[in-house]
């Protein structure tokens, strides 16, 4: 690795005839120039590319207590050495030793290095690669001697701030960024890609922050700024990595903190953040193969999201009611066909389903439940887009028992035309109504009831110069095939019926084939109870009489004449007529 920051000191060493000490404090110098590797002067900062100090952890001797011991007592240092002629060249051996003072005491520290390489005036040494250096040293000022064999050089040099930084509590660098020197005022690089640039640790433990066994403690004054900012150019680098040993929940990797709340916490791969004492956010990256999110509400869960929600593959959204109860279910891939949603009713149970696809192969499905005590209720109602292959859509209505009683085809069998199919409790077809039998529509029942008319009635043209009226006599006219004629003659043998409506009294059941001689515009009754106009001129009209036509257009008289009666009559009237003229509830019979 490549430690890099700038000392507020130089450190560089003369001494007597052949090497001197400098012995003036420099004023504090401006920022070096990024990137320059040419030895610094006499007086200058000095730039040094140094290794971080070792913190391995070897065991504590007896005696010896855990906080010192976590401590390697390594430090590295880079000084200047010229004699007379200039910058030294060669091996040169080395006595370094740390005082209380800057003169005279007893040393609290010494070790001695031989054959230590000097280069154009520059070397590097590890200072406690020999006897380790005791980090209660440097709780307070400390001086450091140089001796060059056995020559001492003066004055001592006093460690300020950088080298003691490694035991100190807080460190504040002399420097800070600025438009003029935009670097950073500490920067860690690692020389290996697979190395640390820095790792923080205490002893074997590695606490929650906040907490007495932090490895790392970083924090900011600044509510814009960032206790720890990670970041990588790398798609395949993690900016800012964090792991822990633990398979339990209760050991997370990072645990963070707000003021008397707890924000967050990472978890084997899962994230968890915090608002007060409640959940509210929850991130997986392994479920069923995907990642997954969980919003809460209070700590009550409302709403998940999976990325691969089943063994199908698809993505899943789930939300929930207020006592938790997953109400609404939508599955990008539902058993490996189309998408699916879920309606579901408190307790579970389901009240709608509704499919992209049936079967993996056939059109969509909406399934609606009748309500259960628990649980899913029967089927009420089921709509397919498909039944079957290459037929059409059906909706199935079900009795409370969720048997089926009503079923309509869109396509019935290979007719292209729809039907809808009633069925009794025994599951049989009572009533059929096809929209195509052989080219007609049909309705196929054993029984039908009309209650909106109470005539039988046919669809006829009317010629003639009489416009029919209902209640009207009409009779066959012999001119024109299939057309009737408004009745004005006694006894008239051609009488065909009465037109129906008069009275409020509407036919039940009306025919006619259209397109054909069989149909007409004005309905006529054949047979069952019709109003009809009726004239006294034959005599006073009683209930029972037989009716038939009149000389009096359209009009009906008591027939009388039981020769002339033959063939004429129209029925029996239900209701009388004293005098002149009027309607009579008639009873058509032929």
């Amino acid at each position: 690795m490549r430690l890099r920051f700038l000392l507020p000191l130089a450190l560089c060493l003369l001494a007597g005839p052949a090497f001197a000490q400098e012995t003036s404090d420099p004023a504090p110098p401006p920022p070096p120039t990024e990137g320059d590797g040419a030895p610094p002067a006499v007086g200058e900062p000095v730039t040094s590319d140094l290794p971080v100090p070792d913190l391995s952890e070897p065991e504590p001797g007896e005696g010896e207590s855990t906080a010192s011991a976590q401590v390697s007592g390594r430090m590295s240092y880079q000084g200047f050495l010229e004699d007379g002629s200039g910058p030294v060249n060669g091996s040169v051996n080395f006595t370094f030793g740390l005082y209380g003072f800057a003169s005279g005491g007893t040393a609290l520290w010494t070790e001695t290095q031989n054959g230590i390489q000097v280069t154009d005036g520059a070397y590097q040494v590890r200072l406690g690669s020999v006897t380790s250096l005791p980090a209660s040293i440097f709780e307070d000022p400390v001086y450091l001697q140089v001796t060059v064999g056995s020559t001492v050089l003066t004055p001592r040099t006093e460690l300020t701030p950088a080298p003691a930084a490694y035991v100190a509590k807080s460190v504040e660098l002399p420097y800070s960024a600025t438009s003029d020197w935009p670097f950073a005022v500490f920067e860690v690089i690692a020389s290996s890609a697979t190395g640390d640039a820095i790792r923080g640790q205490n002893g074997s433990n590695v606490g929650y922050l906040g907490e007495s066994a932090a490895g790392v403690f970083a924090s900011t004054a600044d509510e814009t700024a960032y206790g720890i900012l990670a970041s990588t150019s790398v798609n395949t680098s993690a900016g800012y990595f964090v792991q822990t040993s633990s398979s339990s929940h209760t050991a997370p990797a990072l645990h963070a903190l707000t003021t008397g709340a707890e924000a967050g916490r990472f978890t084997d791969g899962r994230v968890a953040v915090y608002e007060g004492n409640f959940q509210e956010i929850e991130l997986d990256p392994d479920v069923n193969g995907g990642g997954e999110i969980e919003l809460f509400d209070d700590g009550e869960r409302r709403m998940l999201l999976r990325a691969a929600d089943n063994s199908f593959g698809g993505a899943g959204l789930y939300l929930y009611g207020t006592d938790d109860t997953n109400t609404l279910e939508l599955d990008a891939n539902d058993a490996g066909s189309a998408g699916a949603l879920y309606a579901r009713v408190p307790g579970g149970g389901e009240g709608a389903r509704l499919l992209g696809a049936r079967d993996g192969s056939l059109g969509g499905e909406l399934r609606l439940y009748q309500r259960a005590a628990s649980g899913t209720g029967p089927t009420g109602a089921l709509l397919l887009a498909e039944e079957n292959d290459s037929e059409g859509g059906a909706l199935f209505l079900n009795n409370g028992a969720g048997t089926n009683t009503i079923k309509i085809d869109a396509q019935e069998g290979s007719q292209a035309a729809g039907q809808i199919t009633m069925y009794d409790l025994n599951g049989d077809s009572s009533i059929e109504i096809d929209g195509s039998f052989n080219g007609i529509g049909r309705v196929t029942t054993g029984e039908v009831e009309v209650t909106g008319g109470s005539d039988f009635a046919e669809l006829f043209d009317v010629s003639g110069t009489a416009a029919p009226q209902p209640g009207y006599i009409v009779s066959i006219d012999p001119a024109e095939p299939g057309q009737l004629l408004v009745a004005s003659e006694a006894y008239d043998r051609k009488v065909a019926g009465v037109v129906s409506g008069a009275g409020g009294v509407r036919p039940g059941l009306v025919m006619g084939q259209d397109g054909s001689l069989a149909d007409g515009e004005t309905p006529v009754a054949l047979t069952g109870r019709v109003y009809v106009w009726a004239s006294t001129e034959n005599g006073p009209i009683q209930p029972g009489d037989l009716l038939t036509s009149s000389s009096t257009p359209g009009h009906a008289m008591r027939a009388t004449d039981p020769a002339r009666a033959f063939g004429a009559t129209i029925g029996k009237a239900m209701s009388g007529l004293d005098a002149g003229e009027g309607l009579v509830l008639l009873l058509v019979q032929f």
